[in-house]
Order: C-alpha cells, then sequence, then structure tokens
C-alpha cells in the first residue's frame, strides 16, 4: 500500500468520524498507531467487497494497473476458474476494467466466478 492511500484513508475517516482504523485490516491488540509503528506490524486496506449471488466477495479493481501487471479474470468455463493476463494498457485491458472484471489475485478471480454461478466461493466442492 502506498503511504499517500493509507494516510488518505486514515484522514477521510477522522474528518467523518470515524475511528481512524476503520476499514484498516490492524492486529486488535494493538490500541493505537504508534503501538503498530513503534512494532513494525504492517497494516493495510481491508479487502473491498461487493455482493455477487447473495454472496460477499472481493470487488474488482476499479483503477489502471501499473504497465507489465499480471491481473485475473474470473472466467467459469475455465478449469481452474479463471484466467490471467498482462497489464499492457491495450484496448481489451480497459475493456475488462470497465466491465469490473480485473483482480489481482486468482483468489479473487475464482471466488467471484464461483459466485456468479451461485456456488459457494469458500466452499471445496466445485
Amino acid at each position: 500500500m502506498k503511504l499517500q492511500d493509507l494516510l488518505r484513508h486514515i484522514a477521510d475517516n477522522v474528518e467523518n468520524g470515524s475511528p481512524w482504523y476503520s476499514g484498516l485490516d490492524v492486529p486488535e491488540h494493538y490500541a493505537t498507531f504508534q503501538d503498530v509503528w513503534i512494532n513494525h506490524h504492517s497494516i493495510k486496506l481491508a479487502t473491498r467487497t461487493h455482493m455477487v449471488n447473495g454472496f460477499e466477495v472481493p470487488a474488482p479493481e476499479s483503477e489502471a494497473l501499473t504497465r507489465n501487471n499480471i491481473y485475473y479474470i474470473p472466467d467459469a468455463s475455465n478449469l481452474a476458474w479463471y484466467v490471467s493476463y498482462t497489464w499492457v494498457e491495450d484496448e481489451a485491458d480497459k475493456r475488462f476494467l470497465v466491465r469490473r472484471l480485473v483482480h489481482l489475485t486468482k483468489e479473487s478471480a475464482i471466488a467471484n466466478a464461483k459466485a456468479e454461478k451461485g456456488i459457494d466461493p469458500y466452499s471445496e466442492s466445485e
């Protein structure tokens, strides 16, 4: 996570009256940001989610990726439930992004593909 993303998130929460850590994945036993900072624990934004056929799954990316990043598209016709691509900033990449298909992890793409078909994305069966 970029530092400016973390600081913007914290500033937005403070401005809205929410706890600074709202929406962050922070170890619960650390009460303050100083505790996390001093002990060198990493924090990150909690995964954004959305509902697909009644299942809460990771949300797709909404911003363009950096050139040459690998990304994943949900694909129920593929045995693995996803296909991977490299971001080259072409029309296909942009179309996938606009159609909300771009995921940064295989697991996220798989969960979305299964949910689209009404299959519990967190069960072991396919």
